[in-house]
């Protein structure tokens, strides 16, 4: 846990429940929401995203 909260302070990401064994991201760390649209389309070419609103990156390819 103390690792998870590491994280959230150095690449400013939230943590899933369960991390770093959450049954959908596993190891993945979920990112801030971007309020602009055109960023949104950019980031979900670039990241795994489920949606617009909930993407995430690999732990290991920070």
């Amino acid at each position: 846990m103390v690792k998870g909260f590491h994280q959230i302070e150095k690449k400013q990401v939230a943590i899933p429940a369960n991390w770093p064994e959450n049954d959908l991201i596993g190891k993945g760390l979920i990112l801030p929401p971007i309020p602009d649209i055109e960023e949104s389309k950019k980031r979900s070419d670039k990241y795994k995203c489920f949606d617009w609103w909930l993407c995430y990156r690999n732990y290991y390819k920070w």
